[in-house]
């Protein structure tokens, strides 16, 4: 959140190729954390960021976030699913068709949405679920 604000200020920045600190992967961190408590702290500041690029009249950013939610919410509703975790996996799904009612939701493309809408009951098949889990390890996308 701290990044995005001070872009948002549009601060003056200045680009080197020198090395100036050294970025840990942390298991425990915001953004590789497949706790609950995490990912719910995750989706809030992306939906908080979503809404000023809105209000902001920046839509293509507005689409961006949007996509980077919908995302989010699949991959760990994915995890969950692989872990048996009926509790958080219910959530999950219910946060999914709550943000397919969002306006925002409602303007990306078609192909989109359907790709999402796929992956959501895609998740729900034993089969499906396990080729996504191999797409995503290959990709390095598995949270």
């Amino acid at each position: 959140m701290f990044m995005y604000e001070f872009c948002r200020k549009q601060v003056k920045m200045v680009y080197t190729d020198m090395e100036w600190y050294y970025y840990r992967i942390r298991s425990n961190s915001l953004s590789h954390s497949n706790d609950i408590g995490m990912i719910r702290q995750k989706l809030k500041v992306y939906e908080r960021i979503r809404n000023q690029e809105y209000k902001a009249g920046h839509r293509e950013w507005v689409l961006k976030w949007e996509r980077t939610i919908v995302w989010t919410i699949l991959s760990a509703y994915l995890v969950m699913k692989n872990n048996k975790d009926q509790e958080n996996s219910r959530y999950l799904k219910k946060r999914m068709l709550l943000e397919m009612r969002n306006p925002v939701y409602r303007k990306l493309p078609g192909g989109t949405k359907g790709l999402f809408f796929s992956l959501l009951i895609g998740c729900s098949i034993s089969p499906i679920r396990a080729m996504w889990v191999v797409k995503q390890k290959i990709c390095r996308t598995y949270v």
